[in-house]
This record gives structure tokens, C-alpha cells and sequence, in this order.
């Protein structure tokens, strides 16, 4: 079986993005209104008294940008920022998807039940009195669409 690539005329379309970044609470110094109905605060409209936390969240939405310039997509809009929430602690809690964990959850046993009890060792929910804060960008980029990739018996061989 050969392997056809299609690639048809690519458009740009708008992809909702999400970046989070984690700080010590007592540095989580600017609120927006969330979870009322809340379009996000910019980064420019934050209060003088918070300009280090200002400057941070500028450093860490100048890393969103080039980490989605490098998958080929450019900013369209603005960035709006959520937050602060309880933090995930994604450092602390972080599971490699190649464990074993995942591959014992999938596998059924003799009777061809599953069994993904066994991968609540992964599950976890935010911690309320955690020492850190989640901010949460929401932005929208233009990226290409993706390239789409077909398999075709038959025909002439490909040299």
C-alpha cells in the first residue's frame, strides 16, 4: 500500500490558545472577575503598584508567543489574562504518558473488563490552601490548517 500525501491550498484559521503560568500566591497580586462574566485584564491596564508581577506576566506572554511562532502560528488580537487560581502544580503532579500506569489501566483482563481505577494514582484536584497561582492567557492565533494524509491501494507503483 502507497502512501499519498494531499496537500491542498492551506487556509489560515483562528486557534484558540490557553497558556498557564504558576506563581507564589503572595506574589499573585492582580484579580480579574472571574468567574462572573470576565474578558480578562491586559497586560497594559495593570496598576503601577503591581508592575513586577506586570513585568513577569509580560516575560511569560512574550514565551506564549514564540512557543506558537515556532508551530507557525501569529498572534491575532489580544492576550487576555484569568486568574489567579488555586494552582495545579503541574511540576509536582506531572505523569509521563509512556508509564506504565496508563498501558495496566487499558489492558482488560481475563474476563475483557478495564480497568482505569488504576489510574487514579494520575488523578488529582487543585489544592485550595496551595502556596502557589495559576494565571491562566486566552489568546487567538492564525495558524494553517493541518495537512491531511491519505493511504490508496491501487494504481502505479510510486518510484
Amino acid at each position: 500500500m502507497s502512501t499519498l500525501v494531499v496537500v491542498k491550498d492551506r487556509q489560515l484559521c483562528p486557534v484558540p490558545i490557553r497558556g498557564v503560568f504558576t506563581l507564589p500566591t503572595e506574589d499573585a497580586s492582580v484579580k480579574c472577575r472571574c468567574p462572573a462574566a470576565c474578558e480578562g485584564m491586559l497586560l497594559p491596564s495593570i496598576p503601577l503598584e503591581a508592575r513586577a508581577f506586570q513585568l513577569y506576566a509580560y516575560e511569560m506572554q512574550t514565551k506564549l508567543i514564540e512557543q506558537q511562532r515556532t508551530r507557525g502560528r501569529e498572534l491575532s488580537g489580544d492576550i487576555r489574562l484569568h486568574g489567579p487560581f488555586p494552582s495545579y502544580e503541574f511540576n509536582r503532579h506531572l505523569v509521563d504518558i509512556n508509564a506504565s500506569l496508563w498501558a495496566e489501566a487499558a489492558r482488560p483482563d481475563k474476563n475483557g473488563d478495564e480497568h482505569p481505577e488504576l489510574a487514579l494514582d494520575a488523578v488529582f484536584e487543585r489544592d485550595a490552601f496551595s502556596p502557589y497561582s495559576d494565571y491562566v492567557y486566552m489568546a487567538t492565533f492564525l495558524g494553517y490548517e493541518y495537512v491531511d494524509r491519505q493511504s490508496v491501494t491501487g494504481g502505479l507503483p510510486l518510484l
